[in-house]
């Protein structure tokens, strides 16, 4: 049982301001406000232009359904307004109240960041799946997002689908899109979100799947649909034909700056690394592992002074485990002459500075 009509809407007799007690400044420093749903849903009616971020949390379980929220905004005086609900027959979850949210929403102009987020371990309560559904088919007709995080695919049937293939028709200018999922995404599921992925046509397209559970044929879709537009691309390659999807990607992309791999077998790497020695579009690398001789392999193999001039002349940042550690000479002084616009001048250089770090006799022979 639902509370009546009249109970909910009576903070839109309110007006947008937040009593002071209620105000505190998080880790960050942001100001921040807790309110009530109610609060919380005539907010975002009020605040409506000034809207930047807004998070939901949804955590399901067998013993309780809530949604925590959280919203940011453009504004001097409060940065984050905050609402939770631990109660499964809280006001949070009546359709109306949720109505209201989806249909201010799908018009705002201002909203740059969707992030739903949570934990999805039972199958949702009829109520609260048509409550979260209502909620979605507003999102979906936003135009405003640059950033959007799905990370909750559960495989329960009742959970509500977000139709990412529409959201991206309607989000030409998104640049950042995050997926994650702890469990492999069905069939539907993958196949919808590498036709989304082509769809989304940013200049600097940022895709992050590196949490996300694909079989090979839809990482392959993945990769042939990130060919055309996507700039910066952090995955996981939790087989080896997932690998070999990203070196095809790698040899035929031509916007692709960063690459990162959160998950990789040593055989992935090495096959991903090989087919970066042509690669010219590629700036950054971001390795699960330490490798040093692959690594070396990769920028400057000194076998012979043809392996040197088709080694990769364009990484200039190597990062492991997304940090940047001391790396050894010969790799830290190549990705200083890769720096160089000129890339005859950096081959030139690799193979004169090859008597010190390769086998001399094969630099010698050719010198």
């Amino acid at each position: 049982d639902f509370p009546a009509e009249s109970s909910w809407h009576s903070s839109q007799e309110d007006d947008s301001t937040i009593d002071s007690d209620d105000l505190w400044s998080d880790e960050d420093e942001n100001i921040v406000a807790e309110v009530s749903p109610n609060d919380l849903c005539t907010f975002i009616e009020v605040n409506e232009p000034r809207l930047d971020t807004l998070i939901i949390t949804l955590n399901i379980n067998e013993r309780y359904q809530d949604v925590d929220a959280a919203v940011y905004l453009d504004s001097d005086d409060i940065d984050n307004i905050w609402s939770e609900s631990h109660d499964f027959d809280d006001i949070i979850f009546h359709y109306d109240y949720w109505k209201r949210i989806s249909d201010t929403l799908r018009n705002s102009e201002s909203l740059n960041a969707i992030i739903i987020q949570g934990t999805i371990e039972a199958d949702f309560n009829p109520e609260t799946a048509r409550c979260i559904q209502t909620f979605y088919d507003g999102l979906k007709q936003i135009k405003s997002i640059w950033e959007f995080d799905l990370e909750v695919f559960p495989s329960y049937h009742t959970h509500p689908e977000f139709d990412l293939e529409h959201f991206a028709r309607n989000n030409t200018n998104l640049s950042r899109l995050y997926l994650s999922s702890d469990e492999l995404l069905s069939t539907d599921q993958g196949h919808a979100i590498s036709l989304a992925v082509g769809n989304f046509s940013a200049a600097n397209f940022e895709l992050d799947i590196s949490d996300c559970r694909l079989n090979s044929e839809h990482f392959h879709q993945m990769m042939m649909s990130s060919c055309r537009n996507v700039k910066q691309l952090r995955l996981s390659c939790r087989e080896l034909t997932h690998s070999t999807s990203v070196a095809w990607l790698i040899r035929n992309t031509s916007v692709l700056d960063l690459l990162g791999l959160k998950e990789c077998n040593n055989d992935g790497i090495s096959l991903i690394l090989s087919s970066l020695s042509q690669n010219t579009t590629i700036r950054s690398l971001y390795l699960p592992e330490k490798n040093e001789d692959l690594c070396s392999l990769l920028l400057c193999d000194c076998t012979s002074i043809s392996s040197i001039h088709n080694s990769n002349h364009t990484v200039i940042m190597l990062c492991i485990n997304d940090q940047e550690e001391d790396i050894p000479g010969m790799i830290d002084d190549c990705l200083d002459l890769n720096m160089i616009p000129n890339k005859m001048k950096v081959i030139r250089e690799k193979i004169a500075r090859g008597q010190n770090w390769c086998n001399p006799e094969i630099i010698e022979r050719h010198t």
